[in-house]
């Protein structure tokens, strides 16, 4: 009897019939790998990326997904019982507004300390703060990237993300360009949201309180009146105004000189600012609008 010719193997084949053929010993050492990981810590010692009022943020990898991850701590001066239970609402409400342009929260986890802490999406680049101090000094080469037309594009990922979070009845109260990630491939995150308020939860004395920055905080938040989205719509004014102005609205030499001039509402008109000779002046009402 004739022999039929043997079928050559390609390359791709055996790779795959390699595979296939693995002993099952080295799915098994991986599992093992994920147990020690688990139970021995997932996460590396990293570097501090920053800080605000309320907690450390550090740059880690996740040993157990391999990837990098922002992870949030609270500060050695705010471990209080307020400030743990503020630390841990701010990981819940982030968690709770899961949107394309708001910062993910991957996890909400208690350290060998027993604190909290939780990570989130890392994102590299600068905060949009950052970017119109540059754009403001003059940097050509980022003026060119950074078009008013490029601008109006992350500013319209703002407020759809803020959209979304009123739509869940979360007001975040601290809306301003440093509170915007920018990355390098069209990523918009809004981020920090340690003020955010559940609308229908409110914290206790949560309204006696002044919250925000001056030049973006609400008046009705100065004068310590019912916190609404409204507040937050006059935040979206102000970054606007940055934006298209390259200058922070109501701005005084003290911080009672810029509330002052933002209950009275004196902002310089943007027609005179240097850096807005051709604003279109539906940009200019849209912006008094909301302010």
């Amino acid at each position: 009897m004739k022999e039929e010719p043997k079928q050559k193997t390609s390359a791709m084949s055996q790779f795959f019939q390699e595979a296939i053929a693995e002993p099952k010993h080295k799915s098994m050492e991986l599992i093992e790998d994920l147990q020690i990981l688990q139970s021995e810590g997932k996460y590396d010692l990293g570097q501090e990326l920053g800080e605000g009022g309320m907690k450390h943020v550090f740059l880690k990898n996740d040993l157990m997904t391999q990837r990098p991850v922002a992870l949030a701590a609270p500060r050695s001066t705010k471990r209080d019982e307020e400030s743990i239970s503020a630390f841990i609402r701010e990981a819940r409400i982030t968690a709770a507004v899961a949107h394309p342009n708001i910062v993910p929260v991957y996890e909400i986890g208690i350290d060998d300390e027993k604190l909290p802490f939780y990570t989130m999406k890392y994102i590299q680049g600068d905060d949009l703060g950052k970017l119109l101090k540059r754009l403001k000094a003059g940097d050509k080469e980022l003026k060119e990237k950074f078009t008013l037309k490029r601008l109006l594009g992350i500013y319209l990922k703002i407020c759809e993300a803020i959209a979304f979070c009123h739509s869940k009845d979360v007001v975040h109260l601290d809306l301003k360009p440093e509170n915007v990630l920018v990355g390098p491939y069209g990523q918009v995150q809004v981020c920090d949201w340690g003020l955010a308020q559940e609308l229908n939860n409110l914290s206790e004395g949560v309204e006696d309180q002044l919250m925000g920055t001056p030049g973006f905080i609400a008046p009705e938040l100065i004068e310590g009146k019912a916190i609404t989205k409204a507040a937050d719509i006059f935040s979206l004014g102000a970054i606007l105004y940055q934006i298209m102005t390259y200058e922070v609205p109501f701005q005084g030499d003290t911080l009672e000189a810029s509330l002052k001039k933002t209950l009275l509402g004196i902002l310089v008109p943007m027609k005179v600012m240097r850096y807005s000779n051709e604003l279109p002046a539906t940009l200019e009402e849209i912006t008094k609008k909301a302010l």
